[in-house]
């Protein structure tokens, strides 16, 4: 039966084309899944990017006396990751969520008693019942026994992507809140989970939404930084 799903349907490496047995979970072959490496060498202390003759923050985060919270980004937004996630958020490929559930673990495990806390989709996204990258891969880990809370809610339905670099910012800066249906008391320590940061507002925004709300430690964990 493998044989004949193989020879009617069969399934490729979204990134090399080769093809995949059907019992791969993902579609992603074992060589290319090895390209896709976690960040290593310096990063920065607050934003988490690579740091090259920087030491300690990097140039956009040095002047920050007080930040508002650390990011902890998996990659940069080069490569077979950006090609990756590309097809992940644009294409709608669902079916990677399980991989970058599986590259977030670590990091996750070592934050055991924080709740992770997904950055919501637009509005308009959601009643038009469009999957949510984020909330795919924060469904996997809640089901792997990771403490999920969904208390975060987007006021605007403006999209990011139309935006300049700075409007981008001022838009999210002002785009989100607490949910009216988050239980209270929230989380004293909650992780935000994004899939990919530019300006960081939006990240920003969500973290002083949870601080205002009585969250003492909130942190960030996101696939990549562009």
């Amino acid at each position: 039966m493998e044989c004949l799903l193989s020879w009617i349907a069969p399934r490729i490496c979204l990134l090399c084309g080769d093809p995949l047995a059907r019992s791969q979970g993902i579609p992603l072959c074992q060589d290319c899944a090895l390209k896709i490496e976690v960040l290593k060498g310096p990063r920065c202390s607050i934003c988490g990017r690579s740091l090259f003759s920087e030491s300690g923050t990097c140039y956009e985060c040095r002047d920050l006396s007080s930040p508002l919270l650390l990011v902890h980004p998996l990659f940069a937004y080069r490569g077979e990751a950006a090609e990756l996630l590309r097809l992940y958020k644009a294409r709608g490929r669902v079916s990677l969520a399980p991989f970058w559930a599986d590259l977030l673990t670590p990091s996750l495990e070592r934050r055991h008693d924080w709740a992770i806390v997904p950055v919501p989709p637009r509005q308009d996204k959601m009643r038009k019942g469009i999957p949510d990258q984020v909330e795919a891969i924060a469904a996997i880990l809640e089901r792997r026994g990771f403490q999920v809370s969904r208390i975060l809610e987007r006021l605007s339905s403006d999209q990011q992507k139309k935006l300049d670099k700075e409007a981008r910012k001022s838009n999210a800066e002002k785009s989100y809140a607490l949910s009216p249906k988050a239980t209270r008391p929230l989380p004293r320590r909650a992780l935000l989970l994004d899939d990919v940061v530019t300006t960081g507002a939006t990240l920003r925004s969500c973290a002083r939404a949870l601080r205002e709300g009585g969250c003492e430690e909130v942190e960030a964990l996101a696939l990549a930084y562009d």
